[in-house]
C-alpha cells in the first residue's frame, strides 16, 4: 500500500508518496495537464505494482487530477481545503 498526496494548483500539482510507515518514497512537481497526469502515472508504477495498492489525496473535489486520471481501482478522496 502507497499513499499519495497532491497539492493542486493552476499551473502544477505537487506529490508525496508514503508508505504505510510514513516514510517518504518519493516527491514530485507535475506539470498541469495530460503530460503532468503521464509523469505521475509513471511515478506511482515505480511503487505500486497493483493500482488497488494506491490511495490518494487531493484537495480538490473537479479536474482532471481527481476523476479521470485514477483508473477505478484506485482509492481516490477529494477534500477541498476552502
Amino acid at each position: 500500500m502507497i499513499f499519495v498526496g497532491i497539492d493542486w494548483s493552476e499551473q502544477h500539482h505537487d506529490i508525496e508518496v508514503q508508505d504505510t510507515d510514513g516514510a517518504v518514497l518519493a516527491t514530485a512537481r507535475v506539470a498541469d495537464g495530460l503530460d503532468g497526469i503521464g509523469s505521475l502515472h509513471a511515478l506511482l508504477a515505480g511503487h505500486a505494482d497493483d493500482p488497488a495498492e494506491v490511495v490518494v489525496g487531493i484537495e480538490i473535489d473537479r479536474g482532471l487530477l481527481s476523476g479521470r486520471w485514477s483508473p477505478p481501482a484506485m482509492k481516490c478522496s477529494g477534500r477541498s481545503s476552502r
